[in-house]
């Protein structure tokens, strides 16, 4: 494997806020290849990058993809174990939150949140060796907690903040809303 083959977790999330032709430079740069876009439908866009060692075998492939009305992603493949191993330990050291499993036939799959990223990495194995997947993309979700009324404790969940309206919000008079109801006050 080359080294700039390699990318890391702080590199992947730096390509995430690139748009494609400053991707494409940054990639560029480090030997990698771009190799196609796909369309599919109207509401799906894919390009690939590809990296090739010196038998022009491809070792490396990343996907970005967009969707309308999602973020957009990128999958980041490898076969070197060690890279994989580093972007790992990255997701540990920015305390990003195991969220689960996702049983597939192809591979073992983990999901992480972070306070800005989700994250799932990826074991799969192909015929001619195993293949290491990053996926990285931006959640624009909201950290919150809610009671668990079997138990009392507060447990994370993830708020989608497109899902909230002022209608969820409590409207009794008990509640303090602080300067909002002295606004009210004045205006009564």
């Amino acid at each position: 494997m080359t080294h700039s083959q390699g990318l890391s977790f702080d590199q992947l999330i730096h390509l995430n806020g690139l748009s494609r032709l400053d991707m494409d430079a940054y990639l560029a740069k480090r030997g990698w290849k771009f190799n196609q876009t796909v369309s599919e439908g109207d509401s799906i866009f894919k390009a690939y990058w590809f990296f090739n060692n010196m038998k022009q075998e491809s070792v490396g492939q990343i996907e970005l993809r967009s969707q309308v009305d999602h973020y957009p992603y990128i999958t980041y493949s490898c076969a070197d174990r060690i890279t994989f191993d580093a972007i790992r330990a990255k997701i540990a050291a920015y305390h990003m939150q195991y969220q689960g499993d996702i049983n597939r036939d192809e591979g073992l799959t983990s999901i992480f949140m972070g306070a800005k990223y989700r994250a799932q990495v990826s074991v799969t194995n192909s015929p001619s060796y195993p293949d290491y997947h990053v996926t990285l993309q931006v959640h624009g979700l909201i950290r919150g907690y809610q009671e668990d009324l079997d138990t009392g404790e507060m447990k994370d969940i993830w708020i989608d903040p497109r899902n909230i309206s002022f209608e969820q919000v409590s409207d009794s008079a008990d509640v303090d809303r602080g300067p909002l109801n002295k606004l009210r006050n004045k205006d009564d």
